[in-house]
Formats: structure tokens, C-alpha cells, sequence
């Protein structure tokens, strides 16, 4: 794997770079609708995860795991606002 495309250690604005030149690349990237090609990619995952017969629940709660201990880590003054908006409760 392209070592640049790794993410660990990453900051949250070095991971979204690298979504975005990702989409950029592999996708129908549109500036103006920021939903068509991360929800192509997103659903490029769920097939990934059904052909590996892999649960896309678990796969999501996952994800929403590491995305708000990860802004929270970082102090992030509008993380709350971007769990909000996605419906998830803040576990304490």
C-alpha cells in the first residue's frame, strides 16, 4: 500500500485530505454536492463488507466510536455538533 495512504497517526484534517484526494481520484468528485461521491465510497465499504460477509452495523457503530473519541481527543469545539447532526447519543 501507498504509504501516504495510511492513516494511522494521522490528524482528523490529514484523514480528511486524504478522503477527499481519494475521491477525487476514484470517483465522481463534485465539489458542490459533498454527498454523492463520500456516499459512492460508502457504499463501495458496505459491498466490501457484505462480499466478506462482515456485519455493516458493527462496522458503524465502530466507525461513530472512533470518529467521536477521536474529535473529542483532539478538543474539536463543534464535535458535539457533528454527533447531533448524525443522531448518535454521547456515551459519558
Amino acid at each position: 500500500m501507498n504509504p501516504d495512504l495510511k492513516f494511522h497517526n494521522k490528524t482528523i484534517d490529514q484523514r480528511a485530505e486524504k478522503i477527499e484526494a481519494i475521491l477525487q481520484e476514484f470517483y465522481d468528485f463534485e465539489p458542490e454536492d459533498l454527498t454523492q461521491a463520500p456516499g459512492d465510497l460508502l457504499a463501495d465499504v458496505f459491498h466490501y463488507l457484505a462480499h466478506h460477509n462482515q456485519s455493516i452495523m458493527e462496522t458503524l457503530d465502530r466507525a461513530k466510536m472512533h470518529f467521536t473519541g477521536e474529535r473529542f481527543d483532539q478538543d474539536l469545539p463543534d464535535y458535539q455538533d457533528s454527533v447531533n447532526q448524525m443522531g448518535w447519543v454521547m456515551l459519558s
